[in-house]
């Protein structure tokens, strides 16, 4: 049978987002300094728009307390130097990780060679990756990189991706920029549903990792959610200090009196843009509340008793408690933070795998168990440095069902390097 060419009308249904999903998109995933900046644009453009301070004096004050929890605005290098200042390291390594904390660029990226570092001070390239180490263990995470690969490599074996995970989103960047997953998935392998959730880790990841202490963004840290305490539980609040109340005044439509067509046109145009921000503001911050209060109730003793009751939790619990999709959960978390008594925390930190104690019937998250490794090895002498193995004794023998190589992918999540190293650097300083 010959082909002919021919027109055939075919009904089909498919998703399109509108230009108000769109915004509503973007908006869940902005910052609240970035929402802030979007506010004041909008209130700059459009003459419907008209906005109101949103909190009463009672308010002012309980967001004040919950502000003074958190410290006061260090420059980049201050930051730093107080955390190496902590660490259980040969001062000589301090005053070179010091050094190196004072030359990064704005966006937090080092730019000393360390061959030229080792010829400076006289030492190894061995000792100059030592102190390297020491500044890259530092928050914000990916600081001190050499690359964006080496940053964003830093900030998922934080977050414990494996090296084979890591290797993947690295070495193929530019593919994870596309919607369709399918070249990407030919090329690794992997299966689309597990790129999109390496794309959405990817998504959360800052590239910039200095970028919010550069001076002229020196500003305090504003939280998107206060959690205090009270008689029956929890309060969880939005923090309404950094989202007036925007209302649509209307009174220009009315007053319009003349048959000017395009000008009715310009003014109900403004009405719908000013109505959709309304709408997306209020959805961004039903969402965030939502997302706190299951954070708060699955992290309880967290919130009572402090950093060791952190228990395991992944987006992917999260998002079946809230009946939505990941990739919503994943979006809403970036760039937020909440602040509670003891401080403020992104709400990335609450999300972390964990490890089963030696009896079974409890869970440590990831973080907990780090922080373990973390004190032993700062127990460490020149005589006596653990290896791997003998840090797995004492966890098991503690009670935290782990195994060596897991110790050994921690301790890499850390910035610790291996025993040997360890062994050498102490003996030389």
């Amino acid at each position: 049978m010959p082909l002919k060419p021919g027109l055939k009308v075919k009904q089909t249904q498919r998703l399109i987002l509108t230009p108000a999903m769109r915004q509503s998109i973007k908006i869940l995933q902005m910052s609240a300094l970035d929402l802030s900046d979007l506010i004041q644009r909008e209130l700059d453009e459009n003459p419907l728009l008209t906005a109101e301070p949103n909190y009463s004096q009672g308010e002012k004050a309980d967001l004040q307390i919950a502000l003074d929890t958190i410290p006061n605005h260090q420059s980049l290098a201050e930051t730093l130097h107080s955390q190496i200042g902590l660490m259980a390291a040969p001062e000589k390594t301090k005053a070179i990780a010091y050094y190196l904390a004072g030359n990064l660029t704005d966006d937090g990226y080092l730019i000393e060679n360390l061959d030229d570092l080792a010829s400076n001070f006289s030492i190894t390239y061995n000792q100059a990756e030592t102190a390297l180490g020491l500044l890259q263990a530092c928050d914000p995470c990916g600081i001190g990189a050499r690359d964006l690969p080496e940053c964003l490599g830093l900030q998922m074996a934080a977050i414990g991706e494996t090296a084979e995970n890591r290797a993947i989103v690295l070495e193929h960047l530019h593919l994870f920029s596309q919607t369709d997953m399918s070249a990407l998935s030919r090329k690794t392998g992997r299966s689309k549903r597990e790129l999109q959730r390496l794309k959405a880790v990817l998504t959360n990841l800052n590239p910039t990792p200095g970028r919010q202490h550069k001076p002229e963004a020196n500003h305090a840290l504003v939280a998107d959610i206060l959690v205090s305490e009270n008689a029956s539980g929890f309060s969880i609040e939005s923090n309404n200090s950094t989202t007036p109340s925007l209302t649509v005044d209307t009174s220009s439509l009315t007053a319009l009196r003349s048959k000017d067509q395009d000008a009715i046109d310009f003014l109900n145009l403004h009405k719908l843009r000013a109505n959709n921000l309304i709408r997306a503001i209020e959805a961004r911050s039903t969402m965030l509340i939502r997302i706190v209060k299951t954070i708060v109730a699955r992290q309880h003793r967290f919130f009572t008793d402090g950093h060791a009751y952190l228990i395991p939790m992944t987006q992917a619990n999260l998002a079946a408690d809230l009946a939505v999709h990941p990739s919503t959960v994943a979006r809403a978390l970036t760039n937020k933070s909440l602040a509670c008594s003891f401080g403020a925390f992104p709400l990335s930190f609450f999300f972390t795998s964990g490890i089963n104690s030696v009896d079974g019937k409890s869970t440590l998250s990831a973080y907990v168990v780090q922080q373990k490794i973390r004190k032993i090895i700062a127990t460490e002498t020149a005589r006596d440095v653990l290896s791997d193995l003998m840090i797995t004794t004492l966890l098991r023998n503690s009670g935290v069902d782990i195994t060596r190589r897991t110790v050994a992918k921690y301790r890499q999540c850390l910035k610790v390097s291996s025993s040997a190293q360890r062994r050498k650097s102490k003996r030389f300083l």
